[in-house]
């Protein structure tokens, strides 16, 4: 048998990233997927499976994956699947319509699954537990991790290791935990049983660990260049891990021996099968096998073409440091063999950078890549051994020689620039010009404080079936007014706002959004108001004193001034009492009343601001599937009122005080938006709770926002609703080491990563300002 892997097979047929895969026998492969979906693959020659079920059940990701053998109650063996859903389903490979069990107790994303014995399943979980099961229940929940239980490892029928992204791990005994292992210098990713010996470990640190049962460290063995997210332990004694570089490695004598990259962004996981083939599941959503048997080896043009792909896959320029192209070798280098194995060396090929590692087994080079260009800010620049967006020459005069200002975008100005006058012991005077300089030096950007589209159900760029629409920036949800006519309102368009030089993180603007065409609106709700006359509805029609109660209402909120009780009881009566498809132009109302303080706080003694806007959009009372047109259009206005309060120190008191009241606003609308403007009302949401965090800090709230944000932006919207997300998921990295940890546990990078490439300077930009804090 050969001693270089090779690939056999690639299994298509998932949708999204392959998230846990594992073998039980030879000629059976298991996965399972973001895509919500477990399937099984059955061997059907040498080199080829063939998908056979795809099991259903999980309403979310499919993030781990265990088995229990076939017995006489299971012939066929079980699959165990752990989802963010929050279940594990215990399934019959042959029955995939719906699961056998679901065992439910977590709290959160169960992210690791292992069996022993066909008896016990240990579960470990975002909600920082591991739990033990036997006969279909909870027999022990292991608390003691402070952060994610990312890896557990069922021993016997009494003892389990958990390692967590506390850096920890812990061996358990019936339950109690009975010694804590530190090393990792970063969240432990993955576990493996290493018979005669003790266990291994992953971690994001880069490095693999072999530890004893009694909580010894054996070995450290290091070679990945970024997160190792999955171990596992061949039949043959050796090792194989996967990670964040792209890479499966194989460990001989605590040796790196092979190393086999793949045309990917993430390798997440790994399996042995008791043949000794390797199977990697990544996140371009394929299954691979890989074989040291030549009989099992892919046919040659099926080598070739994956040879090629992982040759043509883009490496940025800043995950290898800082490329001078004139300053590379030509491919003649490639002709001189390498110092060591894996050895990384880049040639100039004409106008191309190509990557190229050393295989020592197979003395050559092998392409595994070529270099492009990084985005903005990724290009660095070192000082005194630290990478830097900016390193700048600073010319302070008086015959002293020029200083050297490093900063990164992520960084205050003034913060900069106070350090630097400590530690070169210049004039506090000089404190304002430093910092300007840096502004005016370093590439930036703002957040404008209004949308530059306006509201396709009330502006004036509305859509109107069979009118071209004129927008220099086409959007893909267009929906027509459902309000067109002659008393259609269009508010006047948003003022334009010039960007200043820099935008800094932690966000630190409160936006509102303010702009209304008054005169249209009343209009409208006298239009309005006249056919519910018309049907006889006077119960909830405005009587005429009311509609002149509410004609003085629009002039004093023409004139920025204070609305009274009556006026706000008007309003509200069209916002909460009017039919849900026409009540929109009061809630249009109510969100430019709470912009001034006198107002908002006669609101708030009237009701609970919250629970009435709940109220009048539904949003608690909604069916699954999409929203109707005005129940988003409702949605919209009550998600502008919410930002409008932040306009003030006491509507910011208001917000952070019924902040868990506005969870629903911020926990279930996301997924089901379908228009722009409702889209950046959630942002600009958001991004003021985001903000107002840093001024009143909550721990467990920033929690509750990093999750949605998360889902939030990788979903289709307008490049400003997607800016203003993202500068809030920055904001609360920045002020949360909490927050930090928790949105690197949801794969953060991996989200910014895709949207780093956006066409949009501005996403690009904050998107490489966030991953630099990570």
């Amino acid at each position: 048998m050969n001693s270089t892997f090779q690939l056999s097979a690639s299994l298509q047929g998932h949708e999204l990233d392959v998230r846990a895969v594992f073998s039980p026998r030879e000629d059976l492969v298991v996965s399972a997927s973001r895509d919500k979906t477990v399937r099984t693959w059955s061997r059907v020659g040498a080199n080829s499976f063939n998908q056979e079920k795809v099991l259903l059940g999980h309403q979310h990701y499919v993030n781990s994956l265990a088995y229990f053998e076939p017995s006489d109650d299971n012939p066929n063996g079980l699959i165990i699947s752990g989802s963010s859903d929050k279940l594990i389903n215990i399934s019959d490979p042959d029955k995939p319509e719906e699961p056998l069990y679901s065992l439910i107790g977590h709290e959160e994303n169960i992210c690791a699954l292992s069996t022993y014995n066909n008896s016990v399943i240990v579960s470990g979980s975002w909600d920082k537990t591991a739990k033990v099961w036997k006969d279909w229940t909870c027999a022990y929940t292991l608390k003691g991790h402070t952060q994610a239980v990312w890896a557990v490892l069922a021993v016997d029928e009494e003892t389990v290791i958990t390692g967590s992204a506390d850096k920890t791990i812990k061996i358990w005994k019936s339950g109690k935990c009975v010694n804590t292992l530190q090393g990792h210098t970063d969240s432990v990713r993955g576990l493996a049983l290493v018979p005669g010996v003790g266990f291994l470990s992953c971690s994001n640190d880069s490095s693999l660990r072999l530890w004893s049962f009694a909580g010894e460290c054996l070995q450290e063995m290091s070679g990945h260049t970024s997160f190792v997210y999955s171990v596992a332990v061949l039949p043959s004694g050796e090792f194989v891990s996967c990670g964040e570089d792209r890479s499966l490695r194989i460990w001989k004598e605590f040796q790196c021996i092979q190393t086999i990259m793949h045309p990917a962004t993430s390798v997440w996981c790994v399996a042995t099968s008791p043949n000794g083939d390797v199977i990697s599941g990544s996140s371009d959503g394929v299954v691979r096998v890989f074989t040291r048997a030549e009989e099992r080896y892919a046919e040659p043009d099926k080598l070739k073409k994956y040879n090629d792909q992982v040759a043509s896959f883009a490496i940025p320029s800043n995950q290898v440091g800082d490329v001078k192209k004139d300053q590379l070798p030509g491919p003649e280098a490639l002709q001189n063999p390498g110092k060591k194995d894996q050895q990384v060396l880049m040639v100039r090929v004409g106008d191309k950078v190509e990557a190229h590692q050393w295989n020592q087994g197979a003395k050559t080079w092998e392409k595994i890549g070529e270099v492009v260009d990084a985005i903005g800010q990724n290009r660095k620049q070192l000082y005194e051994g630290v990478e830097y967006d900016y390193v700048f020459d600073i010319d302070v005069g008086d015959g002293m020689p020029t200083l050297k200002l490093p900063y990164n975008v992520t960084e205050n100005p003034y913060s900069v620039a106070q350090q630097f006058l400590f530690k070169h012991e210049l004039p506090q005077s000089f404190l304002d010009q430093v910092a300007n300089f840096i502004i005016q030096n370093a590439e930036g950007i703002s957040i404008s404080n209004e949308t530059p589209l306006s509201d396709p159900y009330t502006g004036g760029s509305r859509y109107i079936p069979g009118r071209q629409q004129a927008q220099s920036n086409p959007q893909q949800f267009i929906n027509p007014d459902p309000f067109t006519g002659s008393a259609a309102y269009v508010p006047q368009q948003p003022a334009s706002t010039q960007p200043s030089n820099s935008t800094q993180i932690p966000n630190r603007v409160y936006l509102s959004l303010k702009q209304a065409n008054l005169g249209q609106v009343f209009n409208k709700i006298s239009s309005l108001n006249d056919d519910l006359v018309s049907k006889q509805q006077t119960d909830i029609s405005l009587s005429n004193d009311e509609l002149q109660v509410l004609r003085s209402a629009v002039d004093q909120l023409t004139n920025a001034k204070a609305v009274d009780l009556a006026m706000l009881q008007v309003i509200c009566k069209i916002s909460s009492q009017w039919p849900a498809e026409i009540r929109f132009p009061g809630l249009d109302l109510l969100r430019l009343c709470v912009l001034d303080p006198e107002s908002q706080k006669l609101l708030s003694q009237q009701c609970n601001l919250v629970e009435f806007l709940i109220q009048c959009t539904g949003v608690q009372a909604w069916t699954a599937g999409a929203l109707s047109k005005e129940q988003e259009i409702n949605l919209m206005f009550g998600l502008r009122t919410l930002v409008n309060l932040f306009a003030s120190p006491e509507g910011k008191k208001l917000t952070f005080d019924l902040r868990n009241q506005v969870t629903p606003f911020l926990t279930e609308t996301y997924a089901r938006l379908n228009t722009n403007n409702a889209q950046l009302s959630l942002s600009t949401l958001y991004l003021n709770y985001a903000t107002l965090m840093g001024e009143q800090f909550d721990e467990e709230f920033v929690l509750q926002l990093i999750s949605p944000l998360l889902e939030y932006v990788q979903s289709n919207m307008q490049p400003e609703s997607l800016y203003r997300a993202l500068v809030a998921i920055a904001t609360l990295i920045k002020i949360s080491p909490t927050g930090k940890e928790a949105a690197t546990i949801m794969e953060a990078q991996r989200i910014l990563k895709t949207i780093a490439d956006h066409a949009n300077t501005k996403i690009r930009s904050i998107a490489s300002q966030t991953l630099a804090m990570l």
